[in-house]
């Protein structure tokens, strides 16, 4: 029997919304993180393909009034989320008449995985079409930006699927630790191509992610380059995502590469930065941190850095939910996969605090 979250009738905005998706959100889920999920992954299949900061743009309207502080930390997690999930996609689009393509948010196509007693629906349809009939998706059960059916027969359950017209994929195919380097290995490589790679001649328009793990991550963007060593910037692009960079300031003159650099199996740039920014800092001395209140059988997992696609998403199939909109990237798991996530964030270079 699927546990299902009973709601309290209430006139808040995203109560609304969710009364109006008919969403069934499952017991250890967060109804208004969920919510929130849903809409944003309506409105991909509505806009899409389409730069993130459109999709970031419609969704603030959307949801006006339900998020604090304009909730643009929690849409961006959101759609990071979905990607991990496997409903969307961020890459690069057609060059058109440009010298760099622009990275755009695309929709997967409708599949399905499967797992003991369940199966994960993934993928979207264009301006949100149905892709299973009324009397299957009545059932579908909504855990943040994963969707599932619960089956006592996953056999019977996953040849239906199929016959629906929807393929079949690997859960796991996606959330395999098939990333070489970490740590300061990871800096090295970096350090030995940026020897090679172009002069940063002006950086009009850079934001630099400044080093620091105990600070919070959206506090550490700054206008001004660091004075040495290696470091994360954005800068924007006339169409599309700001590209991500990694530049050396000591190098004489600064270099700079564009990121993600492709033999390294990171998807997009955000993942290769985020991941070389948690090995620096742990380099340096302050790694970023991750703090864990148990409560019963779940396990709380405080982060103040965002995951890459690859982590998020180990993070997710071992049932990993999002406590709270306002705490947009942290977990909440169940206390028999504790040992697993910390050994995910301890790969990236986290370190823990004391666990309370």
């Amino acid at each position: 029997m699927t546990d299902l979250r009973i709601h309290a009738v209430s006139d808040s905005p995203l109560d609304v919304l969710r009364a109006s998706l008919n969403l069934r959100i499952g017991m250890n889920s967060d109804a208004d993180w969920t919510t929130v999920v849903c809409v944003v992954r309506r409105l991909a299949a509505i806009h899409a393909p389409c730069p993130r900061r459109q999709l970031i743009v419609q969704a603030s309207s959307a949801l006006a009034g339900a998020l604090s502080d304009g909730g643009t930390t929690a849409l961006h997690e959101a759609i990071d989320d979905l990607i991990a999930g496997g409903d969307l996609t961020e890459q690069e689009g057609l060059l058109v008449d440009t010298e760099e393509a622009p990275v755009l948010i695309f929709l997967t196509a409708p599949r399905f995985a499967r797992t003991l007693g369940r199966l994960y629906l993934r993928g979207v349809a264009a301006d949100d079409a149905p892709c299973l009939p009324r009397v299957v998706s009545t059932d579908m059960v909504c855990s943040g930006s994963l969707r599932y059916l619960e089956s006592v027969d996953v056999e019977a359950s996953a040849d239906l699927l199929a016959k629906l017209g929807l393929s079949e994929e690997d859960l796991d195919r996606s959330t395999r630790d098939d990333h070489a380097l970490q740590g300061e290995a990871l800096i090295a490589h970096y350090r030995a191509l940026l020897g090679m790679s172009d002069r940063l001649e002006r950086a009009e328009g850079f934001r630099w992610l400044a080093a620091g793990g105990g600070t919070p991550y959206h506090r550490r963007w700054e206008d001004a380059p660091a004075a040495h060593g290696l470091q994360i910037g954005r800068v924007p692009q006339f169409y599309g995502a700001d590209a991500w960079v990694v530049a050396d300031h000591d190098a004489r003159p600064a270099r700079f590469l564009r990121l993600p650099l492709r033999e390294l199996r990171d998807d997009r740039g955000c993942d290769a930065a985020w991941r070389l920014q948690l090995a620096i800092d742990r380099h340096q001395g302050s790694p970023d941190q991750y703090q864990v209140r148990l409560d019963e059988s779940v396990a709380h997992l405080r982060v103040g850095f965002p995951l890459p696609q690859r982590e998020r998403a180990r993070l997710l199939h071992l049932g990993g939910t999002r406590p709270s909109t306002s705490l947009p990237y942290d977990f909440r798991l169940q206390r028999d996969v504790l040992m697993a996530a910390r050994q995910v964030l301890d790969a990236l270079g986290f370190s823990t605090l004391t666990d309370v």
